[in-house]
């Protein structure tokens, strides 16, 4: 058993990030690998709690962090540890970083009471990669200039973790929906346009299940989220969030909602623009419903977002390093594009749901199954793909693409994307590998299919 670090964290080193009565989580730590003094704890953003941790134990996670890490090295890696002897698990990121003399071994961890770990683990993922952004933007923070980099990284990374935590706690969604809190309900079918309805749900699976959901009441944007959270897994659900109180975006979320015009004059339009960054550089590309106005836009889709992240990404941190706005790229709120593409599942999955009776689970039950039906479409899709380049070791060429959509049924643009965006998630990079290069245009992703 190892023992208790004797040193406690200076007060200098410890910050208040949020006060609540019954937080989900502790607070975030921030340690280093010392070659004489082993472990020791660089700063530590806390909740305000009555179940506050202790100094002990929160130098007992940093040693459990980096006592088993490797030599620095410019490679991130993951650990995450449930120590329920003492009461908690850890989340945490390992990384090199400059000192300001040499490079070290760093760990970003975020600590939360073990009685929550039921709650954290469909989240978990979403956190790993929040907290591998923040580790980014922190080594540069640190070869820049370490003595104001915790500073700067407080307002940059580290409250925006927090409100996603809280935000997390206070409204996200549960794993199963209450189909009567949906446009499926009964007596709900005329409370939204079907056909609006058919094309939100159809980019939301272009877009691998993430939307978000604008409008002028906080009723029926909650109501399209539940109605567009059938679609995605129970854990995927927990990965999502109803109207949150500080209208303002979260990046990874797969679904949120946002209020326009409230009376404190905010604007949505405004906010999605100024946050249009973040919506490039999250994990899959993200459809944007309005209900006011009954339009269905989505930023491209997966094969371009991953270039495109990756370039808004590399960017923003050079900009970091230059300490310069100046040369960001203008991303212009017109990355969103109006949803034009024809699709038939999505028709005929409405069609047979307003033919259920809407009581007895019957309808719940058949949108089920239709999910389990794009699963096995998409899987037939990966391994034909796999079959058809040796399992990607030749080029995947476009009379390939052709024969596989006439094989599979999907001949309908739209359902093509559908399949698509099923079979990223279950074998990632398989979207980027199909449609190849991203400046391809569209007209010529479609031409082997015309000819």
């Amino acid at each position: 058993m190892e023992s208790l670090s004797p040193y406690k964290i200076a007060p200098r080193n410890i910050t208040t990030v949020a006060s609540a009565e019954d937080a989900s989580f502790h607070g975030i730590i921030l340690s280093m690998w010392d070659n004489i003094l082993g472990p020791q704890i660089q700063h530590a953003w806390l909740v305000e709690h009555k179940e506050a941790v202790s100094h002990d134990v929160l130098n007992y996670a940093s040693g459990r962090m980096l006592n088993s890490s490797d030599e620095p090295s410019n490679k991130t890696h993951n650990k995450f540890f449930v120590l329920a002897e003492k009461g908690i698990i850890v989340n945490a990121v390992i990384f090199s970083g400059n000192n300001g003399h040499e490079i070290n071994v760093y760990a970003l961890s975020l600590v939360l009471p073990y009685k929550e770990l039921k709650w954290y683990m469909p989240i978990q993922e979403l956190c790993t990669n929040r907290l591998l952004t923040m580790v980014y933007k922190l080594r540069v923070l640190f070869d820049k200039d370490y003595s104001t980099a915790l500073t700067e990284f407080k307002s940059m990374c580290i409250n925006g973790f927090v409100q996603l935590l809280i935000n997390m706690g206070e409204y996200r969604l549960p794993p199963t929906i209450d189909i009567n809190h949906t446009v499926f309900a009964a007596g709900q079918e005329n409370q939204l346009d079907i056909a609006f309805v058919r094309r939100a749900i159809a980019s939301h699976l272009q877009t691998c299940g993430c939307s978000i959901v604008i409008g002028k009441n906080i009723k029926e944007v909650n109501m399209v989220i539940n109605t567009l959270a059938l679609f995605l897994t129970p854990s995927e659900r927990q990965c999502s969030c109803f109207v949150l109180s500080d209208c303002d975006y979260q990046q990874g979320l797969y679904l949120q909602g946002l209020v326009k015009q409230s009376p404190e004059g905010f604007d949505t339009y405004a906010t999605l623009s100024n946050n249009m960054r973040s919506i490039l550089t999250s994990e899959y590309p993200t459809s944007l419903i309005d209900i006011t106005t009954l339009e269905v836009k989505q930023t491209p889709l997966c094969n371009e977002h991953y270039a495109r992240k990756h370039l808004v990404m590399t960017q923003e941190l050079q900009c970091l390093w230059v300490d310069s706005q100046e040369e960001l790229l203008l991303v212009p709120f017109t990355f969103f594009q109006t949803v034009e593409d024809p699709e038939t599942m999505v028709r005929d999955i409405m069609t047979e749901i307003h033919q259920l009776h809407p009581g007895s689970g019957v309808r719940e039950a058949h949108i089920e199954q239709f999910q389990r039906i794009l699963e096995r479409k998409a899987l037939a899709m990966i391994k034909y793909v796999e079959e058809e380049t040796n399992k990607g070791s030749e080029d995947f060429k476009s009379s390939m693409m052709k024969r596989m959509r006439q094989d599979l049924n999907l001949l309908v643009e739209g359902d093509w994307k559908i399949i698509l965006a099923v079979a990223e998630k279950l074998k990632p990079g398989i979207y980027s590998f199909v449609f190849g290069d991203y400046r391809q245009s569209d007209e010529q992703r479609r031409e082997p299919i015309s000819q």
